[in-house]
């Protein structure tokens, strides 16, 4: 028996984009390239009414890097299927793969918000420069000034796809580089 999910136990991930057959399969359209359903035997969530509903995986195959056609238990026909048509999917946080593991093109993030620990908003994402040192992320700025930063994985403490917020641990001096 798996526990209650609730909205912080999990995460959205993407919606249900169409039918695929009669036998009651769709296609899940991710929210991102950085999400990944592993294998049959998990639970996804239907958000339905406000409530978050538990199905079984029991067929899983991928389509391309942002659909999966699936087959879930207890949904055997088109018209199980209905009422979910374009509903959110969620799955619990613990089954999602974490960001460092999988590889993506960072050009996704653009647009993300940055935030330093230490001192706050930053700004926005504009661009992921590469050089043959390093990546470096284009941060604009409130003023519109551009703030560049090494895209490296011990200045970053967390990624919030949902939020689509990156926060960093830079360490002391390395902003006012940038004046």
């Amino acid at each position: 028996m798996i526990s209650a999910p609730t909205k912080t136990n999990c995460m959205e991930i993407g919606f249900v984009k169409k039918k695929f057959s009669h036998q009651g399969k769709f296609i899940l359209q991710l929210n991102s390239p950085l999400f990944e359903l592993k294998s049959t035997n998990e639970f996804i969530f239907f958000e339905y009414e406000n409530c978050l509903i538990p199905y079984k995986i029991i067929e899983l195959n991928q389509k391309n890097d942002l659909e999966f056609m699936v087959q879930l238990k207890n949904i055997e026909s088109e018209n199980d299927l209905i009422p979910f048509l374009d509903c959110e999917i969620w799955v619990e946080k613990t089954k999602i793969k974490k960001l460092k593991n999988k590889e993506f093109d960072l050009n996704y993030l653009i647009g993300f918000s940055i935030i330093d620990k230490k001192a706050g908003l930053i700004g926005v994402l504009d661009e992921i420069q590469e050089n043959k040192f390093q990546q470096l992320m284009k941060i604009k700025n409130a003023k519109n000034k551009e703030i560049l930063i090494p895209f490296v994985e011990e200045f970053i403490a967390e990624i919030n796809i949902a939020n689509k917020i990156i926060e960093l641990d830079l360490p002391e001096g390395l902003l006012e580089m940038n004046e």
